[in-house]
């Protein structure tokens, strides 16, 4: 019981000495220069623990904070042990004004609130010379509405940890990431920098003077000192502003408003023969581009069908790409269409209207019309004649007429000849089962089986490698072998990858065969249900 007094008593007494403790924190220098670190350095005189010190209340007053180091130290004088604990933490300001470290609370207790100044510094420090941030604004006029590319690079010429790179800011105007950051070292004045590059689409929402406010890059940068060697101090770095003016849209343009430098529509069938035969299908494939547009702006297409032709559109696909520091917007529309009944068909296309941003003027892209002349299947009553069902149906009539007078005869005789042969062939059977022992007969292999079995190898193979062309092939090739059904499903599929294979703007665009793979069997496994509930049997393969 005693030992448990002493421990009560220890404790107590070194609690109440801890928070007896004074605990003050100083600045570096006062005034500090913006743009330039400082340090604040915080003591108390006890063992503490690290996390006794929050800097969260400095980021809440508009510091940039930088990392925080712990110091402890124990010193005995006369037998008179004394602690400390200290914390340096580095900080930075961005623009001149007066300034208040507020009140600290350490264990506790709390220090005393320091007011500085910051002052403007003209010049550029070594650190600004290791750490840019360099914008531009990769236009020259704009309407409300169309996106702007706007491009940033960092050059760093030290080491930068823990950074930030924030986009840019404006009023009045969305801002979007596009594309992937562009990597590559640089020797710039003799200066070697390890550069980034990044883009952002910025489309304004109103017209007048936009105002964009550069990125901005922070973090801890790596500084030589004589002294001490590396030292981390924390670096804020915001690129330039950029202004532009924001022109309203046209008087009487006609909705939806498309302003770009350049439009073009490529419209292709594949296969490319215009004259299909009924069932067969064929995939057409149209698409969109336009240069200095984003993709809320592209048009949704619609089109209009005749009722001879089953069409399958599949979803558009959306592109957003930059090349050359020029960026454009891509929309392709595939659409699997089947001809029902034979005959000449024009599919008309739309017309898209558009302001040429360029040379500021009203421009029309029009989609020119399809002729598709559709031929009967070979053997196939030709279903463009509505007259044929009925006048074989005459001719069926009249001849059946002539011949009501001979069937009593004719059904006679034909029921004795059957009977006849029917007698004979049971005696000759009887008679040979008796000289001879019956071959077995080895099944043969199914050939149409073997060739779907060898064709969907031959597309998974090509799939799993992302070979598009040699999988297309093998899944029309298995395809051609499969049930109606199956057909119908899978062939907007088939038609995605046809367009997507032989296209030449395609060439440098990489295709997930896995993932394609993975819709086709899910497509597979769906057709499969469906015949199940239908009471169909999906085909057997060993």
């Amino acid at each position: 019981m005693i030992r448990y007094i002493i421990f009560a008593f220890i404790f107590f007494v070194a609690t109440a000495q801890a928070a007896s403790q004074d605990v003050n924190a100083t600045i570096s220098q006062n005034p500090v220069y913006t743009g330039q670190a400082f340090t604040l350095t915080v003591t108390a005189n006890a063992s503490l623990s690290s996390s006794e010190f929050d800097r969260s209340k400095l980021l809440h007053h508009g510091f940039i904070v930088g990392p925080t180091s712990t110091s402890r130290q124990i010193n005995s004088i006369n037998g008179q042990v004394t602690r400390q604990t200290q914390w340096v933490t580095t900080l930075l300001v961005r623009t001149p004004g007066d300034y208040i470290i507020p009140a600290l609370s350490i264990a506790a207790n709390q220090t005393q609130p320091i007011h500085f100044k910051a002052v403007a510094y003209h010049g550029q420090n070594k650190l600004q010379q290791k750490v840019q941030v360099q914008t531009q604004l990769l236009a020259s006029s704009a309407w409300v509405g169309q996106s702007l590319l706007y491009k940033a690079k960092v050059l760093v010429a030290t080491s930068l940890s823990n950074a930030d790179f924030d986009p840019p800011t404006a009023e009045n105007a969305k801002i979007k990431r596009i594309g992937k950051d562009q990597q590559q070292r640089e020797i710039i004045d003799g200066v070697r920098y390890q550069t980034l590059t990044r883009y952002w689409l910025i489309t304004p929402e109103k017209a007048g003077e936009l105002t964009i406010k550069g990125p901005e890059l922070s973090g801890s940068a790596g500084i030589v000192d004589p002294s001490f060697g590396m030292n981390q101090e924390p670096v804020d770095v915001i690129g330039a502003s950029q202004k532009i003016r924001i022109q309203a849209i046209p008087h009487g343009f006609q909705q939806p408003w498309l302003g770009a430098q350049k439009v073009t529509i490529d419209d292709q069938l594949s296969p490319k023969n215009s004259n299909p035969k009924v069932g067969q299908a064929i995939t057409r494939t149209i698409t969109i581009t336009a240069q200095g547009a984003g993709i809320a702006q592209l048009p949704k297409l619609k089109f209009n069908y005749p009722s001879g032709l089953r069409v399958y559109p599949e979803k558009p696909v959306d592109h957003l790409f930059i090349k050359d520091d020029h960026f454009y917007a891509q929309r392709r529309y595939t659409i699997a269409i089947i001809p029902t009944h034979s005959g000449k068909y024009t599919i008309k296309g739309p017309t898209l209207t558009w302001w040429n941003t360029h040379e500021e003027t009203v421009q029309y892209s029009k989609i020119k019309p399809i002729t598709l002349n559709v031929a009967n299947v070979a053997g196939a009553p030709l279903s463009s004649d509505k007259n044929a069902p009925n006048q074989t149906l005459t001719a069926s009539s009249a001849s059946a007429a002539k011949s009501n007078s001979h069937q009593g005869h004719l059904w006679f005789w034909v029921w004795v000849v059957t009977c006849l042969i029917w007698v004979s062939r049971e005696l000759l059977g009887y008679y040979l089962g008796k000289k001879s022992v019956p071959h077995q007969l080895k099944p043969q292999p199914d050939e149409s089986n073997t060739e779907q079995s060898s064709s969907w190898h031959r597309f998974e193979n090509a799939a799993k490698a992302c070979q598009s062309k040699q999988a297309e092939r093998a899944l029309r090739q298995w395809l051609a072998h499969q049930d109606p059904l199956t057909q119908e499903r899978l062939k907007p599929l088939l038609a995605e990858l046809a367009a997507m294979a032989w296209h030449p703007d395609n060439s440098e665009e990489p295709w997930d065969g896995v993932s394609y793979l993975e819709r086709i069997n899910k497509t597979k496994r769906q057709a499969a249900s469906t015949k199940h509930q239908k009471g169909e049997l999906p085909p057997l393969n060993p």
